[in-house]
């Protein structure tokens, strides 16, 4: 579904358990995405400007606090949410930067 809107590559840096120094182990995947911007207005008139992106459903499992690379730059995961068909097949990953 969609398919040929993926059209954008992305690195994932996807935090796991703490090693035996307590620091996290990072796993890069290299994955497919479709990535928008989102501009929203506060009440005391400040702009908040953060990405969306749209990870194909092969993709590892995003996580908040997991980092995105989009063009040479990292941006953190605040919310991910699953896309899923109603038949509840997973056909992407909504991942919105912080």
């Amino acid at each position: 579904m969609f398919e040929e809107k993926f059209t954008e590559f992305v690195t994932l840096h996807s935090r796991r358990a703490p090693l035996s120094d307590n620091e996290a182990a990072v796993v890069r995947h290299s994955c497919c995405a479709v990535a928008a911007g989102t501009e929203s207005w506060s009440a005391d008139r400040s702009v908040t400007t953060s990405l969306v992106f749209l990870l194909r459903g092969d993709s590892p499992e995003p996580h908040i606090g997991d980092g995105l690379e989009y063009r040479g730059i990292r941006y953190e995961l605040g919310a991910v949410t699953p896309c899923r068909d109603v038949g509840g097949r997973l056909h992407a990953w909504r991942c919105v930067t912080m």
